[in-house]
Parts: structure tokens; sequence; C-alpha cells
């Protein structure tokens, strides 16, 4: 048990006590240096420093809240989802009816700043009031109808939690733009589009009975690997990336320095550029796990972390 100097700057306590860890702390590191030093200078510095530290973690305290949950009433039913914003989706199709569960802090839901609508188009789509700086939102999207098309835009990102119910008869359409991820898993019966931009990641797997249509541009990662289709009509342009399953072959194209994995007969390839195009080695174990998700606490411990870090630096260049 560290005992407190005389003079110590517990006081500060008093000011933030939501974050006494840290403050006890430094209460423990004080004393050590305390006697090592007789000039006032010294003290008034390392009262400076936590100072300032309390200063960052009651601030950082103060703006965390309590995600709140709440059913967002539909105007219809719907074939096409739109992810927009920083939003996380994920899709769970059900028998019964359909709802959009939104998780997000309180004064969201009670300010009016979500609107949830279907129409014109019967595509569900999420908006947000524009100016304002949003704190994290999920929504779960419970549907029923055979989906046509799926659009990621920004840094938004999705997650099917079961299979893809998509039309068997129909075209499926798959369009990811910005800096997010997605992790869908298929039982299509017809042919695909998928077409990805930016940097954001896409990653399918189950199976397309038909062809597909894969077109990757930018920096962005494609990984169709396993989700095996006909025949994969695959295209990439910039620094992309692609890996891709063509049970009855691939016809490949690149343009730059981007690169194509493939596995299956390969129809045909051509290369403008410094690209290549490669047969894929297939690892032992996948993950489909999505790479961005934290939760809240895991969040709350990596700040936790930085602050720690700081104060440690901090500690060592003025006293060593």
């Amino acid at each position: 048990m560290c005992k407190l100097a005389t003079n110590s700057p517990s006081r500060i306590r008093s000011s933030c006590h939501v974050y006494t860890p840290y403050i006890l702390l430094l209460e423990c590191i004080y004393p050590i240096f305390y006697p090592c030093s007789s000039h006032s200078a010294m003290k008034w510095l390392f009262f400076v420093v936590l100072l300032m530290v309390a200063t960052i973690v009651c601030l950082a305290k103060g703006e965390e809240q309590t995600a709140i949950s709440e059913i967002y009433f539909l105007d219809g039913d719907f074939n096409k989802i739109r992810a927009s914003a920083h939003i996380q989706f994920e899709l769970t199709h059900v028998t019964g009816e359909p709802s959009v569960i939104i998780e997000t802090e309180q004064w969201l839901h009670t300010g009016r700043y979500i609107t949830v609508t279907t129409r014109p188009n019967d595509c569900l789509d999420i908006k947000l009031v524009s100016g304002i700086n949003y704190p994290a939102i999920k929504v779960y999207v419970n549907y029923r109808t055979a989906l046509l098309s799926l659009e990621i835009d920004g840094t938004s990102s999705m997650r099917s939690k079961n299979v893809i119910f998509s039309n068997r008869l129909s075209l499926l359409d798959v369009a990811h733009s910005g800096a997010g991820i997605a992790i869908l898993e298929l039982q299509h019966g017809s042919n695909i589009n998928v077409a990805i931009s930016g940097t954001g990641e896409l990653s399918l797997s189950g199976r397309v009975q038909g062809n597909g249509r894969l077109s990757v541009s930018g920096a962005a990662y494609l990984d169709a690997i396993e989700c095996p289709m006909n025949i994969v009509n695959a295209e990439v342009a910039g620094s992309g990336l692609a890996s891709v399953y063509g049970l009855k072959g691939v016809n490949a194209t690149v343009s730059g320095v981007g690169n194509i994995c493939y596995r299956g007969p390969l129809l045909s390839q051509v290369i403008s550029g410094l690209g290549s195009i490669r047969e894929c080695i297939i690892a032992e174990e996948t993950s489909t796990e999505p790479q961005h998700s934290s939760s809240q606490s895991d969040k709350i411990m990596d700040r936790n972390q930085r602050l720690i870090v700081i104060l440690a630096t901090t500690v060592f260049f003025l006293f060593f």
C-alpha cells in the first residue's frame, strides 16, 4: 500500500472523483521523486503534469454515455439496404415482421437526429442530421423479403448474422465505396455483380450458383476465395487486391499495381502496368471475424492504456 507524501496533490482527486485510480497512481509515484529535489520548481512541475492528466481523464470520462436500443418504425417493407455514414449494420433474415433496432446514445433518439425510411424505392436508408459529431451507432436489421442489392458507403460497416436471403432468379448487386468493412455470407442462385472502391474491405463466403462480375478500384480489398462462383470476371484497377474462385474458370484483368489471386481454371488474363495475376495459396485456417469490431469496454481500456503510456513517458523524461 502506497503512503501518500506530505503536501502531495491528492486534493485534485476531489475535482475528478470518477477517475481516482489514475490519481492514486500519481500519488504513489510522487513521494518517490519529491525527496530527491530541493527545488520548488520540480514540485510545481510535477503538480502541473498531474493537473493536466487529471483534466484529460475527467473530460474523457465525461464523454462516456450508455448506449440505448430503440425500435424504429418502418414505413414499408424493403428489398434493398443502404449503409452510410459511420453506422455499423448487422443483418438477420427473419420469417416474421421486419424491424430496425438502433443502438446509440439516448440524446440521438430523443432529439430525432436519426431518420429511417424505405421509400420511395423499397430501400432501407438510415439518414443522420448533418453537422453533428456522432457517437457510435449500431443498427440491427431484421428483414424478411429477398434482397436485390446492398450498398455500403463511407466508413459504415455491414455484417450478415446468417445467410443473406436473396432472390434466386434475379441479379444480386453489392456495391462498396469508402473505407468500411463488410462481411457477408451468400447462397445465391443467380449471377452477382460486386463493385468495391476506395480503401474498404469486402469479404464474401458461401456459394453463388451463377457467374460473378467482380470489380475492384483504388486500394480496396475483395476476398471472395471462400465464395465459389461458376465463371468469374475479375477486374482490378489501381493498387487494389482481389481473391476470387471460379469453378468453371476465371477471366482476370489488372491495370496499375493491383493483384488478382484466383482459384480454378484461368481462362484469360490481361495485365497493364506492374500488377500481377497468380494462383492462390490457400491457408489452412481462415477467420470471418470482423477486424474492426470492438466493444465499448475495449475502447475505454485502449484509451486508458494510452494515458498510462503518456504519463509514464512524461515522468521518465522529467526525472531521468
